[in-house]
């Protein structure tokens, strides 16, 4: 006969079962937010949002909702104050980040066609596919991103595209676009795709109009300027409306820089299969050290201009996502030890 079954051995000690807990512990994390419960009583909350110098002027603040678009609304934010300083435009004014929501999404989907393509003799569980398919669809981006959308595309005020449902909770766009997509990546890899492209563009194109409407190509813009006078300009296109009221050369004026310290300085760096405009400019960055990037940065607000700032923060976010501060959780006076550098 074979041996009795050895019995599993308890993953948790009867001892630590037997163990008081203090009151403190039984009716505190479980039912609140760890940064409810670890911002200390006496942090000073008032004097971080007080600055010795401030960029001017001051818009009314943006709201990206449910959406990942932080990178294009903080680059639209950048530019829309030099354009409200320029025609006289009030506080209100923004762009519609819609419209370049709406076509990133159709030039994402084609730049990804375009990889898996280049990619479909590629084992279909090596890293490389796995990485296209994992999340092809997601909102985030980098600046170059925009910069190939906005050399491509234009820009138009928000009224002319207006936010909707779908582009403040971008969930169950991206859940379909996403399903497409791998749907069209099966047939390429099948070979059953050939001379399909344009149709795969043509349905991505008709699901977009669905959710978010179709974005304008000659519209009128009317409105009020900051002394309260009416203002209207007629038979403006997107690109019309860039060069007549932003008009930056927006590769020749801004540089994207980064700090990576596990590579060398001075040198750049991008991430392969990482854009969205098939025929647009590689996305790379600069590596500079932080030394270098915030002298940078100062010289910036000194001379009144915004920065466009994209950081991993997240570990370290407090009161909803305001403030950072790498010392806003003191985890350690709870009596555990937890890393300020890692995460």
């Amino acid at each position: 006969d074979p041996p009795p079954p050895v019995p599993p051995k308890a993953l948790v000690p009867a001892t630590f079962l037997q163990r008081q807990t203090p009151d403190a512990h039984r009716f505190g994390l479980h039912n609140h937010l760890l940064s409810d419960l670890t911002l200390a009583s006496d942090y000073d909350l008032a004097s971080t949002r007080v600055f010795s110098k401030r960029v001017e002027p001051r818009g009314q603040v943006t709201n990206q909702a449910s959406s990942g678009r932080c990178w294009m609304y903080a680059a639209l934010n950048m530019l829309r104050l030099s354009t409200m300083t320029k025609h006289d435009l009030p506080t209100s004014f923004e762009f519609s980040q819609k419209y370049l929501f709406f076509w990133d999404k159709l030039e994402r989907v084609h730049y990804f066609l375009d990889a898996f393509d280049k990619t479909k003799v590629e084992a279909q569980d090596s890293r490389l596919v796995q990485f296209l398919l994992k999340e092809p669809l997601g909102d985030g981006g980098q600046w170059q991103m925009f910069v190939n959308l906005v050399d491509k595309y234009g820009l138009v005020p928000q009224s002319a595209y207006p936010e909707s449902k779908h582009s403040q909770n971008s969930r169950g766009l991206n859940m379909v676009l996403t399903k497409k997509l791998r749907e069209y990546a099966r047939d390429i890899r099948a070979g059953r795709a050939e001379g399909r492209r344009e149709a795969m563009l043509s349905e991505t194109y008709d699901l977009l109009v669905r959710f978010l409407g179709k974005p304008p190509t000659e519209f009128t813009w009317a409105y009020y300027d900051k002394a309260g006078k009416p203002q209207r300009h007629d038979a403006l296109t997107p690109k019309s409306f860039y060069a007549q009221f932003v008009g930056t050369p927006l590769h020749t004026t801004y540089a994207s820089l980064i700090d990576d310290p596990r590579n060398p300085y001075d040198r750049r760096y991008g991430v392969e299969y990482l854009n969205n405009v098939v025929e647009g400019r590689e996305v790379v960055h600069l590596n500079k050290d932080i030394d270098t990037l915030a002298g940078l940065l100062k010289k910036s607000i000194d001379a009144g201009q915004p920065v466009w700032e994209k950081a991993a923060e997240g570990p370290h976010r407090l009161e909803g996502g305001v403030l950072v501060d790498v010392q806003g959780y003191p985890l350690d006076a709870d009596g555990y030890r937890v890393s300020r550098t890692t995460g």
